[in-house]
């Protein structure tokens, strides 16, 4: 068990590493914005805000928000919302691991929040992703 675990874990990083290292296909005219985009995605399970994202980018939060949102299509939230969904997807698909450690592993604050988010992006509740490559 801990095995497949570990091969899951290892196959989230691997689909994760091309996009981190071309920047996804989110190239920018800001480099400070293309630097928070690959950061997040390096590390979706973080607890990122607004204003730090805009401070490490040196942008004023509304303005980061504004250019975020343009260039994405999503606000920051959203986004984040999308990508932790997409890991948890993959890790319910590939591990055995339980549904609550995949909640926190992805980034999501509680269980709660985590079924409400997942149903409401996927229209289906955590469980039924489970093991479907199996």
């Amino acid at each position: 068990m801990e095995y497949e675990g570990a091969v899951g874990l290892l196959a989230v990083f691997a689909s994760q590493l091309a996009e981190v290292y071309t920047g996804g296909s989110e190239a920018t005219n800001y480099p400070a914005l293309d630097h928070s985009i690959r950061k997040i995605r390096e590390d979706v399970s973080r607890q990122w805000t607004l204003t730090s994202l805009a401070r490490q980018a040196g942008m004023h939060p509304a303005y980061f928000s504004e250019k975020f949102h343009a260039h994405t299509g999503r606000t920051l939230t959203a986004f984040l919302a999308g990508l932790r969904v997409d890991r948890a997807r993959h890790l319910l698909t590939y591990t055995a691991l339980p549904v609550s450690e995949i909640a926190f592993a992805s980034g999501f604050r509680s269980l709660s929040q985590f079924n409400r988010v997942y149903k409401k992006l996927t229209g289906h509740v955590p469980g039924a992703d489970r093991g479907e490559a199996a």
